[in-house]
């Protein structure tokens, strides 16, 4: 009895040291959207909706409180800049789930917004959050991304934060995309795959040395919705728009501010203050993209392509 307990303890031990590669989700699956992913973001905005807190609206006029709040924003400044840079004057947000980022776009004075997205709770949830913030609901579509059934050729600009990654493959995504462009259009699509930065690693190991060790050798965890996504490099999603028509496309490694420790008064408090002066200092610098970053740090990637002009 005592060698197996030994045995055991030995097994749970090297279990949270050796390394397990986490599975790879095929690139090139056709199998349309993760199964469960629309029923579960569903269930998400419901529940937003049903119990108010700080992620049921995450834009903000002061400084973010959260997170979620500081990425949204910075989305949201790195859209509108590239908007401008390509005149766009028409906007549609493709899975738009709490409309944030069309939000900041309506409050900056922007009115020929579209919303699309499968959920009726998604629908609520935005509307509720555009009428506490004084704002007008912009025509809101309940249909699939895949399939909008909206006119082709509508759109100066088509966007949505964190999408493509819950589609094993996003081509036909992409395809209702490219469809919905007017010619000269353009793409802007932060991409969130199932990845924990280099960067993110070593500061929760510094924070949380056993913990957060043990889930990364293990391999990365869903998020904290346990929503499934996909695995796929940056070229995957610049082919994918190559194929699709587009005459242009560019995927960059997108936001170096990794989630380090879960919401807690540290986050609020210490974390937001250091990325908000890190944050200053990248805008004083930055050309394009604020949140361009490397391999080493970034959250996700940034896709953008545009549509050949006639």
């Amino acid at each position: 009895m005592q060698d197996r307990t030994y045995y055991k303890i030995v097994y749970v031990l090297i279990s949270y040291i050796c390394p397990r590669m986490p599975a790879k989700v095929n690139a090139e699956a056709t199998n349309g959207p993760v199964p469960g992913c629309a029923s579960q973001w569903g269930g998400i905005w419901h529940q937003l909706q049903r119990v108010r807190s700080n992620d049921s609206c995450l834009f903000t006029r002061s400084q973010p409180g959260t997170l979620y709040q500081f990425w949204q924003r910075a989305y949201a400044r790195d859209l509108i800049s590239f908007a401008q840079r390509h005149g766009c004057e028409s906007f549609l947000e493709l899975g738009c789930g709490r409309a944030t980022t069309s939000m900041y776009l309506a409050d900056k004075g922007y009115r020929n917004i579209s919303l699309v997205d499968l959920s009726r709770d998604a629908h609520r949830l935005a509307a509720s959050n555009f009428n506490q913030m004084g704002l007008r609901l912009p025509p809101f579509i309940l249909a699939d991304v895949r399939s909008s059934g909206l006119p082709s050729g509508s759109f100066d600009c088509i966007y949505n934060i964190g999408l493509l990654e819950h589609f094993d493959d996003p081509a036909e995504v992409l395809h209702e995309t490219y469809r919905l462009l007017k010619p000269g259009g353009v793409v802007f699509m932060p991409i969130f795959p199932e990845r924990t930065p280099t960067l993110a690693f070593f500061l929760r190991c510094a924070l949380n040395p056993l913990s957060f060790a043990r889930r990364w050798w293990r391999g990365v965890a869903p998020d904290e919705h346990h929503i499934k996504r996909t695995i796929a490099p940056c070229t995957h999603y610049e082919n994918l728009c190559i194929d699709t028509g587009f005459s242009w496309s560019e995927c960059m490694h997108y936001n170096p501010f990794p989630k380090v420790v879960r919401d807690s008064f540290y986050e609020r408090k210490v974390v937001l203050s250091f990325y908000r002066m890190a944050e200053w200092i990248r805008n004083w610098k930055s050309r394009d993209f604020s949140f361009r970053t490397n391999a080493f740090s970034s959250v996700g990637y940034l896709l953008i392509a545009g549509k050949q002009a006639r």
